[in-house]
């Protein structure tokens, strides 16, 4: 009875003084889940859990926990890069992860994320895009980056970073040709190519206390 009397006083605590509640954690080296200010969350990554995706993997961060699927399409290169192929990441952020989450179009957290993900593949070069070239200024693939966020507790730009590095290095595709007569790309699934990745980004969030 004791325990759970304190456990509901400090609970209370922190959402009425939450500055105070972190202070005290922090000058004691220590976090309010155990861990000292310095040690990582455990972290556990999966690869091709999704078998009906060209990569996929799952993640998990402590208690968050991302899952990630990649579909490759045909699709006509952009008029500025013939010879490109393209990355589209998106994540999901719904109130099946977290209550702080709405239903509906995207929130302004899964936007950030989605565009940081994108600005990070493009500024660290992770996947040479030509390499998805099937047919100059005709076709290419796209890769759709599709993370689904399971559990959210913190630490979410990590674990989603992972999980689409993980999944890129897990992609499989099809053999393609582009047949001229019939204008069309024929796929061959028996033949797949792994993809290469040219870098392995990592992400390391910190935070900022001023007490």
């Amino acid at each position: 009875m004791v325990k759970n009397s304190l456990a509901f006083e400090a609970e209370t605590f922190r959402k009425i003084q939450p500055q105070e509640y972190l202070l005290r954690f922090i000058q004691g080296n220590i976090r309010p889940d155990g861990r000292s200010l310095s040690q990582f969350r455990p972290t556990t990554v999966n690869q091709s859990c999704i078998t009906t995706t060209n990569g996929s993997s799952m993640v998990r961060i402590g208690n968050t926990t991302v899952v990630c699927g990649i579909k490759a399409e045909v699709a006509t290169p952009k008029f500025n890069s013939p010879l490109e192929g393209y990355l589209v990441p998106n994540i999901d952020l719904s109130p099946i992860c977290s209550p702080k989450f709405k239903p509906g179009p995207p929130g302004e957290l899964a936007q950030v994320i989605s565009e940081n993900l994108n600005n990070l593949l493009k500024s660290a070069s992770v996947l040479d895009l030509t390499s998805l070239c099937i047919k100059e200024g005709v076709a290419v693939w796209v890769l759709y980056i599709d993370l689904v966020c399971v559990n959210y507790d913190g630490n979410i730009y990590d674990a989603s970073v992972i999980g689409m590095i993980t999944a890129l290095a897990n992609v499989k595709l099809p053999e393609a040709t582009f047949e001229e007569a019939s204008g069309l790309v024929k796929a061959t699934e028996e033949l797949s190519v792994t993809l290469k990745l040219q870098r392995i980004p990592y992400s390391v969030t910190i935070a900022l206390f001023d007490g």
